[in-house]
């Protein structure tokens, strides 16, 4: 499931290997939140390869599965194997802070600065410095 918003995700899936010997009409999805053991429908039908969720709980992380379903009736579930955490999607970090020059010499600048006060929702783990 990919997170799209604080509230809602967008889930993807192959078409099923033997679909029953008559085509597929809709897809059945339901989701679990981890500390629950009741699963809820989506509430929808779905006749592609994919759906987004919507109405999800921000900071609640859930396991969805999904079944095909022909004329004949419902095929076996398939469940995500991992969770998905419900949260701000990811974007770029605001700028640093404070930027402030230390030391200077023939050779090097020595540079201060304090992280930036967003970081876009993960950890920062660069930063880029560049001169002219």
């Amino acid at each position: 499931c990919e997170n799209l918003t604080n509230d809602s995700c967008k889930l993807n899936w192959f078409i099923p290997d033997d679909d029953g010997g008559s085509a597929v009409t809709n897809y059945i999805i339901e989701k679990r939140e981890t500390e629950r053991r009741g699963w809820s429908p989506v509430t929808y039908t779905v006749t592609r390869q994919n759906a987004i969720v919507q109405g999800l709980i921000q900071g609640n992380s859930y396991f969805f599965r999904i079944a095909a379903e022909n004329i004949i009736g419902m095929g076996p579930w398939v469940q995500t194997a991992q969770e998905t955490m419900v949260k701000e999607p990811m974007s770029v970090p605001e700028r640093p802070e404070d930027l402030e020059v230390t030391a200077v010499t023939k050779q090097s600048v020595s540079l201060k600065w304090n992280p930036p006060k967003y970081d876009g929702g993960a950890d920062v783990t660069m930063y880029i410095l560049e001169g002219r």
